[in-house]
């Protein structure tokens, strides 16, 4: 049976049972968003293998949603001819743009070239690996109007039964570092290490990012929880193959 998004979680401070909205549902303050066009935010980092198919997957996708868009892709100091690719797809591919980092500086680096970049007021971030399916941008744009930020928990796709969903389970490191997280910062999110989020980028104006390795995504979360900004989680399909065999941890 397939996972349903969470109602939006209000920020807190302390870690407790998820809640739902009160009667006085501050999303109701919300400009409606999720027809507007989308900046999509795709480090890349030694992803040759699966680059071109999984950036023509996302050029697909946003096609498909009829409205403006551009990619930016920010690539880390790659050394095993991603760059050289890109480059040759952005040649062929008008609303993509390259950005390049000389030398290695990890994903929350990359978070900030793109954000610095990007031009549209739907922001999205995510990777350029083929680990997460982009078709399930769709789950996340149905939320939006309703929040600040939609960020993904990961689950495993196709593993056992056919069409079956199953919870990504985490290593004893993720485990460790998400209840850090709950711990120190209140953050109620379930995946707080998925790249995959849809976010309005108003909020960045009051969130800098200053992490530049991967825990840049927990640190954006986590901001926007003390910032009071409204969040909620949806399902993305997530191949943890594809990663391992990348850069997990960027």
């Amino acid at each position: 049976m397939e996972q349903q998004p969470s109602e939006p979680i209000a920020p807190t401070s302390t870690p407790h049972a998820e809640e739902k909205p009160q009667e006085s549902d501050p999303s109701a303050d919300l400009p409606p968003i999720q027809t507007e066009p989308i900046s999509a935010i795709l480090p890349i980092y030694n992803d040759l293998a699966g680059l071109q198919s999984s950036l023509e997957t996302w050029i697909s996708v946003l096609n498909n949603l009829n409205r403006d868009y551009e990619i930016l892709l920010i690539d880390d100091a790659s050394t095993d001819g991603s760059l050289e690719l890109a480059q040759t797809l952005v040649e062929k591919n008008p609303r993509v743009r390259l950005l390049r980092h000389e030398t290695h500086r990890g994903f929350g680096a990359c978070l900030c070239t793109g954000l610095q970049s990007a031009h549209y007021p739907l922001m999205l971030i995510s990777t350029c690996d083929g680990s997460y399916q982009s078709g399930d941008l769709i789950r996340f744009l149905q939320w939006i109007d309703k929040v600040h930020l939609v960020a993904g928990y990961r689950t495993l796709v196709g593993r056992g039964a056919p069409d079956s969903v199953q919870r990504y389970k985490r290593n004893w490191s993720e485990r460790l570092f998400r209840w850090i997280i709950r711990i120190i910062f209140g953050l109620r999110l379930k995946d707080p290490e998925c790249w995959f989020l849809v976010a309005r980028r108003s909020i960045f104006e009051r969130i800098p990012i200053q992490s530049t390795g991967p825990f840049a995504s927990a640190e954006l979360l986590s901001k926007a929880n003390f910032l009071g900004c409204l969040m909620s989680e949806v399902p993305v399909a997530y191949n943890p193959m594809l990663e391992d065999n990348g850069n997990a941890n960027r």
